[in-house]
């Protein structure tokens, strides 16, 4: 068939040692077709072996890298292996198995394992979303026995009930997104893969996105793809960070906040004097660096580094209150994960991935 020709070809390379990425090809027969082969042969074409006679006689390779060894810019990895997961692009290399089935040996199982959220929700704008709901119930399989409950759950669950009879095309990009997730939780998938989930929402509507993600994580495994990593840190609880195609680091969120860096920031707030709190501060043993950020009100704030592991509170507290200066706020400052993420690009020059939490100590990778 035409899958065949696509996936069998890709294999037959693969086999031989190739690097094939073929993540923008399409896998039909009009792939056969640019590569020289007639529709004659196409319809001949089954055996492997058949397949690679007539590779070597109408292709060279640097015909077969023009269609085939296609390397996906950096930044369309995660939407790329997203999609590879959820059985949407043809997997050439590696395997995928969820909940103990194979992508490619068994399809039809792995997929009633996973709800998947594309970026662009997979919508029909002229229908209704409670049309749009029972569609997908039908097309996912869902016996008839279940569908009742399972849509009054999700209606509830999402908060479209009260929609449930508007048209899609005329709802908000916000409320679309709510129906995306919608068709993702039909049939109660134990895994749900949701690729930038809250592109393109404005800021109350990307509040309610986190807080519905939040309320899932309960009942599913939740595999979020974004580049933005400030939504990592506000709905996930591991992070794994690819570089250049691999794993450069893995962990929990508190993991690398806690391992990230060789010092300790402060943001620190005084009443007094700009100058003269600067002064004091920059003289307390074991503070490296004070910059002064801003006045809020009568107080003056600085950002306050120390050394990993040395403790400066109290003797801050100490000389400044000596100098007449209280403190009226002391917190940590923490880095963001866009600041850690950068440090750990710029340092993964030797291959090897970074590993916190568990994973550092049992050394796996």
């Amino acid at each position: 068939g035409k899958t065949t020709f696509a996936a069998c070809l890709a294999r037959l390379y693969a086999d031989e040692g190739k690097k094939v990425l073929c993540a923008d090809v399409d896998p039909d027969a009009n792939l056969g077709l640019a590569l020289g082969f007639s529709e004659e042969d196409l319809a001949k074409i089954t055996p492997i072996t058949e397949m690679k006679e007539l590779i070597q006689q109408r292709t060279g390779a640097d015909q077969f890298e023009r269609f085939f060894k296609i390397n996906p810019r950096v930044d369309d990895l995660p939407d790329m292996l997203a999609q590879e997961i959820n059985g949407v692009k043809l997997l050439l290399m590696g395997t995928v198995k969820v909940g103990g089935y194979e992508i490619m040996e068994e399809p039809a199982k792995v997929k009633r394992q996973i709800g998947y959220l594309p970026e662009l929700p997979p919508l029909y704008m002229d229908m209704t979303v409670d049309e749009y709901l029972k569609f997908m119930f039908e097309m996912k399989k869902v016996p008839l026995a279940r569908r009742k409950a399972q849509m009054d759950d999700i209606l509830y669950l999402v908060k479209i009930g009260d929609i449930k009879k508007r048209l899609i095309k005329n709802l908000s990009k916000g409320y679309k997104q709510r129906v995306g997730f919608a068709q993702a939780l039909v049939g109660n998938p134990p895994v749900l893969v949701l690729d930038e989930p809250t592109v393109g929402l404005d800021p109350g509507q990307i509040v309610e996105i986190r807080k519905l993600i939040s309320s899932l994580r309960h009942d599913h495994t939740i595999i979020l793809s974004t580049h933005i990593l400030s939504e990592v840190s506000a709905v996930c609880s591991s992070v794994v960070m690819i570089n250049h195609g691999r794993i450069a680091a893995s962990g929990s969120v508190s993991d690398f906040t806690a391992s990230e860096g060789t010092v300790n920031k402060f943001l620190i707030s005084v009443v007094g004097n700009k100058n003269a709190a600067q002064k004091v501060i920059s003289e307390v043993n074991g503070v490296r660096n004070v910059t002064f950020l801003r006045v809020d009100k009568d107080a003056s704030i600085f950002s306050v580094e120390s050394g990993k592991g040395v403790d400066i509170r109290r003797p801050l507290f100490n000389e400044l209150a000596r100098a007449s200066l209280p403190i009226i706020e002391l917190k940590p400052e923490g880095r963001s994960l866009e600041e850690i993420f950068i440090d750990i690009v710029n340092n993964d020059k030797n291959g090897e991935a970074a590993r916190y939490g568990s994973d550092a100590k049992e050394g796996r990778k």
